[in-house]
């Protein structure tokens, strides 16, 4: 049984509500009283256990450079996790060659690709 709440979610998303952000903020819709954790990247679906890491270059540290994964056929998932422990993933059909992690002054994660 769905809980009240990701009930109320999932309607929110359904009909685009003004609560939700996904576009320059981030990847992972702003939800009302219920904040980001945690964003992973995958390779493919989450079910395939292909997390990303990012680039190991010193200066984009928090850069992940995500071309490859299209040219191989693939697409990339975000996965957003939120306090409350819901869950919520993002199929990036489109092609992204980079994604950029920071954190807000609050410390909430953002992830930003292009």
């Amino acid at each position: 049984m769905l809980s009240k709440i990701r009930i109320i979610k999932l309607i929110l998303l359904s009909i685009g509500c003004a609560c939700l952000s996904v576009g320059a903020k981030g990847v992972c819709p702003e939800l009302i009283h219920d904040k980001v954790q945690q964003i992973y990247i995958f390779d493919g679906s989450p079910d395939e256990l292909a997390y990303l890491a990012p680039d190991d270059d010193d200066k984009a540290a928090n850069t992940y450079t995500l071309s490859y994964i299209y040219e191989k056929g693939r697409i990339v998932t975000i996965r957003c996790t939120y306090e409350s422990g819901y869950v919520f993933d993002v199929s990036m059909k489109n092609r992204i060659n980079l994604c950029n992690f920071s954190r807000s002054k609050a410390g909430t994660p953002i992830l930003v690709c292009n």
